[in-house]
């Protein structure tokens, strides 16, 4: 099993469209956790939503992207990227 890195820019005529389909990605999430490493938000500095960001976990770059175009958000991006990622910094704790 292979880590990526995905990114995506939402498209601006569609943020209105985020909150209605928020719930969706979320039960998304929730159904794939096992294989979602890491993931969250990309904003501007007034905290509206630019983009997302998710760190998973697939067997292959056809699996993660099957995987990213079955989330309920993809309709709404502009654009995105999806690389394989490995990670160097070790957890760190406090």
């Amino acid at each position: 099993m292979s880590s990526f890195v995905f990114y995506a820019y939402f498209n601006s005529q569609y943020l209105e469209q985020i909150p209605i389909v928020r719930n969706k990605h979320l039960e998304f999430v929730k159904e794939n956790k096992d294989r979602i490493r890491y993931g969250g938000v990309i904003h501007n500095p007034d905290q509206s939503y630019k983009g997302i960001l998710i760190i998973l976990e697939a067997n292959t770059m056809e699996e993660a992207t099957d995987f990213i175009k079955n989330d309920p958000y993809f309709k709404l991006y502009n654009s995105y990227k999806i690389d394989y990622f490995i990670q160097k910094i070790p957890p760190i704790t406090i």
